[in-house]
């Protein structure tokens, strides 16, 4: 991995026998893999003795975090996203509404009011990076302009009755609209799509059969939608509240068995543009995704099960293998270098696997594996030992990464190192 102070490592015959032909060797590694040179092994029988010398770097990985506070003295800040096109442009949601900063997160004003939106409620068009949508309640409003203008709400809005949970402009200019869907409402579960002009938002169900019977289960919950306009694919993930089956454990003690027994999640897939959905699990993904990104590249998709595993999917969500194992709940792909992901990672602890011990991660092998990044453990200034990072962010041309997560943590930024 780029920018990793890697181990040196020496071989040494095992005997100090003069008389024999013994050499040492050396040894390299690469890709995870220990490369051992020639060696020369003397006649009078032999063993290997490998010494792993320290890292020359302090951490892991050389992020240079520095904490920037609490944007405008708001210790409520609990996520962070970087402006598409202007590096130096941030926006981070707290208790009533968003800020934003011209300046690399020195200063902040205000950029909305609303009653503490969520990250996934505030999304950018991806054909207009100054149009942004936010919901503020239960109502969905826009700006044409980034708020230079007042925000305006938009004149179709969802019947009364559903919690707003996720908004997701597609670049063929539909706006898809996920939510926290009780099995009280007339329909079935779906999901709301609009296309932007005079005409209502058109409600599409889910088929009953996508997802493992509710039993138990009383609403469906999506946590978020993604789209490939080249194939005309939607993609979405959601739960069931709450899940089927008591035995159901996202986080199971690492002692126990690391894949949970997990259920037939309403994990989903639509061919047709979001009008009809079919599930995508394929016995494969064991439980609800959090995160869903597709690469704009080469239209690879990657789920992320919450607290579990990273999958990813070559033919449009049939098939996937499993990546890493790391849960994060926040998972950026860099959109300048396509093997490169950020993720933050659950609170620091010693009784979990390594990657919930806090932080930020990174991959630079499209998600195979991920080493820290930095702010594992205490954070310095918060000291709270279950602290966790909730939200990343990568401006616009890759060269800082940003950082933030719930209970006072504030903002952190770094430069991410070159060559990595």
């Amino acid at each position: 991995m780029g920018g990793r102070g890697h181990p040196a490592v020496r071989v040494r015959p095992p005997f100090a026998d003069t008389t024999s032909n013994s050499q040492p060797a050396t040894a390299s590694i690469a890709n995870g893999r220990l490369i051992f040179d020639t060696v020369v092994f003397g006649y009078d029988g032999y063993g290997i003795t490998v010494e792993l010398e320290p890292a020359t770097c302090d951490s892991p990985l050389p992020f240079a975090w520095v904490w920037l506070g609490y944007p405008d003295n708001e210790p409520s800040v609990s996520w962070v996203k970087a402006d598409p096109v202007q590096p130096e442009v941030l926006y981070v949601g707290y208790n009533d509404g968003v800020l934003v900063s011209e300046n690399y997160g020195l200063t902040w004003d205000v950029f909305a009011a609303g009653d503490w939106p969520q990250e996934d409620q505030f999304a950018f068009d991806p054909n207009d990076p100054d149009t942004i949508y936010m919901v503020v309640g239960s109502d969905i409003y826009v700006t044409h302009d980034k708020a230079q203008t007042p925000w305006t709400m938009l004149a179709e809005q969802l019947p009364e009755g559903y919690s707003i949970t996720t908004l997701h402009p597609s670049t063929d200019g539909t706006l898809y609209v996920g939510t926290f869907n009780p099995f009280t409402n007339p329909e079935d579960p779906g999901i709301f799509k609009w296309d932007g002009g005079p005409g209502p938002f058109v409600y599409v169900e889910f088929p009953t059969n996508a997802y493992e019977d509710p039993l138990n289960a009383t609403s469906l919950f999506t946590h978020v939608i993604a789209d490939d306009p080249a194939h005309d694919m939607v993609y979405l993930g959601g739960e069931l509240t709450p899940v089927p089956g008591s035995e159901y454990n996202p986080f199971p003690d690492p002692e126990d068995d690391p894949s949970p027994v997990g259920y037939d999640a309403p994990n989903l897939r639509s061919t047709s543009g979001g009008s009809t959905w079919e599930n995508m699990n394929n016995g494969s993904i064991s439980s609800h995704v959090t995160s869903l990104i597709v690469d704009p590249g080469d239209s690879r998709i990657y789920a992320a099960q919450e607290g579990s595993t990273l999958w990813a999917s070559d033919d449009l969500g049939v098939c996937w293998q499993p990546l890493a194992t790391a849960g994060y709940p926040a998972l950026v792909l860099d959109s300048n270098d396509n093997t490169r992901f950020f993720g933050g990672s659950w609170g620091p602890t010693d009784d979990v696997p390594e990657w919930k011990r806090g932080g930020v991660w990174v991959s630079t092998d499209r998600g195979a594996h991920f080493a820290a990044a930095g702010l594992q453990g205490d954070h310095p200034v918060v000291g709270d030992p279950s602290q966790y990072t909730t939200s990343v962010a990568v401006n616009s041309t890759s060269a800082r990464i940003y950082a933030t997560g719930y209970f006072g943590t504030g903002l952190w930024s770094a430069p991410i190192p070159a060559g990595l």
